[in-house]
């Protein structure tokens, strides 16, 4: 399977940015070498974005903030080559998380 992943910085200052891209194509999780598997199960494509920011405050301090997942990219997985059946469905959603650095 075929991914590409990207990132951008911005650093002028006391300020600092990332934003990333990941994307990967769909790919197979499992094939038929057992009599238990009868088919290949895989998962779909998928594209995630992620960002973070900070602010620097002081030399010893900072402000913090991390988002994921920002395109709320669900986790979709199928069993089946042919007949796509669901086997795994998850979503994490958005996380965003603000925090402060101290350095002592």
């Amino acid at each position: 399977p075929n991914s590409v992943n990207a990132t951008l910085y911005y650093e002028k200052g006391p300020f600092e940015a990332r934003v990333s891209v990941a994307y990967r194509d769909e790919y197979i999780t499992a094939l038929p070498f057992k009599s238990e598997l009868l088919d290949a199960n895989g998962s779909y494509a998928t594209t995630n974005v992620d960002m973070s920011a900070s602010y620097k405050l002081s030399s010893k301090l900072s402000i913090n903030l991390d988002a994921l997942n920002l395109t709320n990219q669900m986790g979709d997985q199928w069993s089946g080559k042919e007949r796509r059946a669901q086997r795994v469905f998850s979503n994490t959603g958005r996380q965003i998380f603000l925090g402060v650095s101290y350095t002592f």
